[in-house]
């Protein structure tokens, strides 16, 4: 009764995963196991699914015991060097956005003849009442990080509301990022995240998601 095995990926939940697992929405939240348990180089246990990975923390409170890892922090730290990852002044950490018009555009540099923007968030599964981060770099035709590009965010809940936010302009490595509360919308409805860039006249979009569980 403590284990569970999955033969659509041939790997084992037990213990307090299989519990948390079971008590957060099973398969349709963090679908199957791709790992058995594992231990990895800070001496912590965890587990990976196809949509999430859990952490055991034995020196938490009974109930506080299994965390939910960083997915968004761990794309940004495996797959984005450290330099994009630099903020810079000036940075904007993000505001609700008002009717004002929106920062001019920095003038577009001879060189970029595309942009394009990659976007990730810190927590794919997040409590009600939290706080998200999302990660944003926008770069060129050659992969290169694009300064002073104006970058816009709207955050849609299913049915309720749509936030949105300005995030200003990339630093100097063409990244910026922002922390925006998600208050507490309806569990269960995955909430999509729509990001715009602008430099000079070229323009790039992206979306990402996330879901509001407990």
């Amino acid at each position: 009764p403590d284990k569970r095995y999955f033969p659509e990926t041939g790997h084992t939940v037990s213990f307090a995963f299989l519990d948390f697992f079971n008590e957060h929405g099973g398969l349709d939240i963090f679908g199957y196991p791709i790992t058995e348990w594992i231990i990895e180089k800070n001496g912590r246990i965890v587990q990976y699914f196809q949509r999430a990975k859990m952490e055991w923390y034995p020196e938490n409170p009974p109930g506080q015991r299994v965390q939910l890892g960083m997915l968004g922090m761990m794309y940004v730290e495996m797959y984005v060097d450290p330099i994009y990852r630099e903020r810079e002044p000036p940075y904007a950490s993000g505001e609700l956005l008002t009717r004002n018009p929106s920062p001019q555009p920095t003038p577009i540099a001879s060189t970029v003849t595309e942009l394009r923007m990659t976007a990730t968030l810190k927590y794919p599964i997040i409590g009600l009442n939290g706080t998200q981060t999302a990660y944003i770099y926008v770069f060129d035709q050659l992969g290169h990080g694009v300064p002073g590009a104006i970058v816009e965010m709207e955050v849609q809940y299913k049915g309720e509301r749509t936030d949105h936010f300005s995030l200003g302009a990339t630093n100097a490595n063409g990244y910026c990022q922002i922390d925006f509360p998600i208050g507490k919308p309806a569990p269960g409805y995955v909430v999509i995240v729509n990001l715009w860039a602008r430099y000079g006249t070229l323009t790039a979009q992206t979306s990402t998601a996330f879901l509001p569980w407990w």
